[in-house]
């Protein structure tokens, strides 16, 4: 089972990854693809393009043994994407269906429906049941409908670049960002899918507990136990997830003209950041597990604690350990701006070590700036592309505004906020699964098996609190941006940047509503600009 689903994994991946490749020599000859997936993805205009019909051949085998005499036949129906296949099948016996796909379903979702085929229940009187299941999917016509619509989907050409930036039409610039930022929430929407399915699917088809059982029996120390299950799983994610990252940090951010980056420069980043994310996650579930086979009755309290530790270490060396591993940071040369800043970060009550340039064009147009560090490793950092555009008085008040998160504490606020969050989260998710792990054969929480429980329960507790989270800092955000037209008293610097800023980095003026509740850190432009254009100083 792990064999055949790690090479399922593996041939996805080399997969997906061929298409980018051939999608990248494509665009780099200048061929630009189009498709019906286009409209949906990039809200281009609608074109007639062929409809597919595919013929999928679903197999499976089912054997049963049985204390006594037993039905000999299975009734096997499933039901998807508007089929409903039902036959009366011997038991033990092969079955071929013929699953005729009308044109107008996806072959992607109809893949997916088909595969999800749910076992029959055992007749009356039926005991110590044992069974095998076995599915494959034949495809037919691969090369031409679901290879070319999974091309389609990867290869479309999407929006025209964003108008040039400065001098750009602002009305042509405002509705591109609005485009760039309904395709961002699009992609956020697929990525929140993709791992909930994905943790449904190893706790609900029982995946989580037989390789559970494959790492115990073959492996004996606990640590490299807890490594090995977890690097299964997070290899599995990532080979499905790597198209969604491609399109999101990448494809996307090319096609509104705001990426620098060539495709190797960004996938060598990619791998930084992967090559980051697995050893602080390898190290948080290794904790986890740790705290829950030592305290299982308070480890949500201990990992809250340990939770504010760890973040607070983070936000000491970010500056001068994490930043230095993709952006360069040099002194600020021009020395006016340089007094300037410095002169505001002692109005402003907040020391600094330093005011440093970074070369965020490397991969970005974006402009950014921000305080970061905690202690002796407190610096500003300012983009060279913020630097290259904007006046002195603007640059003032964007440092004022960073100034000021400081200056009000939000940083250990935050902090303490996460901890508590986590701890809570933590709480819940033992309390709930505290009547999910007989339903699995899963012993306790300190079990292999119970990782992926517990991520799940984590995953919805983050969902539920990330309107709470995003409205508190919504409201830090806007202290931040009183605290700096008290200290600039430069209204009109400050509206002007928050247009430059919106301009720039393609940042939606007026979302909608819902949106700017649920997934917004910061106030919208629009609120910004009115909150400074009401200002009485």
């Amino acid at each position: 089972m792990i064999r055949s689903v790690a090479l399922w994994a593996v041939f996805l991946a080399a997969g997906l990854l061929g298409l980018i490749l051939r999608e990248e020599r494509l665009a780099a000859q200048g061929k630009v693809p189009t498709g019906r997936l286009r409209r949906f993805w990039f809200g281009a205009e609608r074109r007639r393009t062929p409809r597919y019909r595919v013929d999928w051949s679903v197999r499976y085998r089912r054997s049963e043994s049985h204390s006594g005499s037993g039905a000999k036949t299975r009734d096997v129906s499933q039901t998807g994407a508007g089929l409903t296949l039902h036959e009366k099948v011997p038991t033990g016996s092969l079955l071929n269906l013929e699953v005729p796909v009308p044109g107008r379903q996806h072959p992607l979702l109809v893949m997916a429906l088909v595969v999800w085929v749910k076992e029959v229940a055992a007749p009356p009187g039926a005991q110590d049941q044992q069974r095998s299941f076995l599915v494959g999917i034949h495809f037919q016509n691969v090369s031409s409908a679901l290879q070319q619509e999974l091309c389609l989907l990867l290869k479309s050409p999407g929006a025209s670049p964003a108008p040039e930036w400065p001098g750009s039409d602002p009305a042509g610039r405002a509705k591109q960002s609005a485009h760039y930022a309904a395709l961002k929430r699009r992609l956020w929407l697929a990525d929140l899918g993709l791992t909930l399915a994905l943790f449904c699917i190893l706790i609900f088809s029982g995946l989580a507990q037989q390789w559970g059982n494959w790492v115990h029996a073959h492996l004996s120390h606990w640590p490299v136990q807890v490594a090995v299950y977890t690097g299964l799983l997070w290899g599995i994610a990532l080979a499905l997830s790597f198209p969604l990252d491609w399109m999101r940090g990448f494809r996307i951010e090319h096609r509104f003209g705001l990426s620098t980056q060539g495709f190797g420069d960004w996938l060598k980043d990619y791998a930084k950041q992967l090559a980051l994310g697995a050893a602080f996650g390898l190290a948080v579930v290794e904790a986890l597990s740790l705290l829950l086979r030592r305290f299982p009755a308070s480890w949500w309290a201990w990992a809250a604690a340990a939770w504010m530790i760890s973040s607070i270490f983070i936000a000491r060396v970010f500056p001068t350990l994490l930043i230095p591993l993709f952006y360069r940071q040099e002194p600020l040369k021009d020395s006016s701006l340089r007094q300037r800043l410095e002169t505001l970060a002692v109005r402003c009550g907040t020391r600094v070590s330093g005011i440093f340039e970074v070369n965020l064009s490397r991969t970005t147009k974006k402009a950014n700036a921000c305080l970061c560090g905690m202690g002796k490793s407190r610096r500003v950092l300012v983009s060279d592309t913020l630097l290259s555009h904007y006046p002195p008085e603007e640059i003032e008040v964007v440092l004022a505004h960073e100034l000021g998160h400081h200056r009000l504490n939000h940083i250990g606020i935050l902090i303490a906020v996460s901890a508590v969050a986590s701890g809570l989260s933590c709480l819940a998710v033992d309390r709930w699964a505290q009547g999910w792990m007989p339903r699995f054969g899963i012993s306790g929480l300190s079990d292999l098996s119970a990782l992926p429980l517990i991520g799940l329960g984590l995953f919805l507790a983050g969902l539920v609190l990330m309107p709470v989270t995003q409205g508190l800092s919504r409201r830090l955000e806007r202290q931040a941006d009183c605290f700096a037209l008290e200290q600039t008293r430069n209204s009109a610097a400050f509206i002007a940047a928050m247009r430059r800023l919106g301009e720039q980095n393609l940042a939606e003026e007026n979302p909608p509503q819902w949106v700017e509740w649920l997934l917004y850190d910061h106030p919208s432009i629009s609120k910004r600009i009115a909150m400074a254009q009401g200002w009485d100083g």
